[in-house]
């Protein structure tokens, strides 16, 4: 994921991304694809081990902005192994990037039985330029 977040980009960028996704001070951006809590049938679960999607550069460019609802299942070492478009933002570029990110994620499985659990979860995506 990150030799994707890296390509045409400098490393000050990326830290700057990466920086702001943290949440570190003074280092917001509006740039920055906004991530949400994760739920499971109504519980919420650990954040997933991700970097924000890349937001594409001919949006950003025009400011054209949206939420995407991804649905995404995962195995029980917690890689994401779909996801899918539950509630498009309305712009077929936000909805590819926001999916092309998801699938990269590495979840925090829910122990379940004794031992981690494969499972399906949702989220959503804002893209704000």
């Amino acid at each position: 994921m990150i030799a994707t977040t890296c390509r045409n980009r400098s490393f000050a960028a990326l830290v700057a991304v990466s920086a702001a996704f943290l949440g570190w001070p003074g280092t917001a951006s509006a740039q920055a694809p906004t991530l949400h809590k994760y739920y499971i049938d109504g519980k919420q679960i650990p954040t997933p081990k991700q970097l924000p999607p890349v937001y594409p550069e001919k949006e950003q460019r025009r400011r054209i902005g949206g939420t995407v609802r991804v649905a995404f299942t995962y195995a029980a070492d917690g890689k994401v192994t779909s996801a899918t478009v539950k509630t498009s933002s309305g712009n077929r570029n936000l909805d590819a990037a926001a999916v092309t990110a998801v699938k990269q994620w590495i979840v925090e499985t829910v122990p379940k039985d004794g031992g981690p659990a494969a499972g399906a979860a949702e989220t959503s995506v804002d893209f704000t330029p």
